[in-house]
């Protein structure tokens, strides 16, 4: 179970961060359309940015959790006595604390859409077709990786 949650953690950062450096470009996330772009009017801009930018820091807050756990993980298995339901119970903590804020962002995500008039709609469409088309690949590889 613990290993589990590691290894969908460790999934999970690799997708939030800059995972090129890492995994290579397939876990290289796709750059989000521009402001201009998409076509936005200055106030659809600023609501554009402050959505990517508040997603930018929930990955990077995520991210720093799950390194700070890491080092706590480490030290705790090293004890005899290291209790592994309150490891595990750590990160799903720090998953649940990120899924809550994500469902968050993506309602914000939702209401912009539906602002949006059809052609802007098509724009974001395309740009989620490529995303979900590179989380198709990534998975295909963690399962390669897993022997699978």
């Amino acid at each position: 179970m613990i290993r589990k949650t590691l290894l969908a953690l460790a999934l999970i950062a690799s997708l939030a961060g800059t995972g090129h450096a890492v995994a290579g470009s397939f876990l290289d996330r796709p750059t989000p359309p521009t402001a201009a772009e998409l076509g936005l009017s200055p106030a659809q801009a600023a609501e554009w940015q402050a959505i990517q930018a508040d997603a930018k820091a929930l990955r990077s807050a995520t991210l720093e959790q799950v390194k700070t756990e890491l080092d706590r993980t480490q030290a705790a298995l090293a004890e005899p006595d290291a209790d592994l339901a309150a490891i595990g119970q750590e990160y799903q903590s720090i998953a649940f604390a990120a899924l809550l804020e994500q469902r968050q962002l993506r309602n914000r995500r939702l209401a912009f859409y539906e602002s949006l008039n059809p052609d802007q709609q098509a724009r974001v469409r395309a740009f989620l077709i490529e995303v979900s088309e590179r989380a198709e690949r990534a998975i295909r590889a963690f399962e390669v990786l897993q022997g699978g």
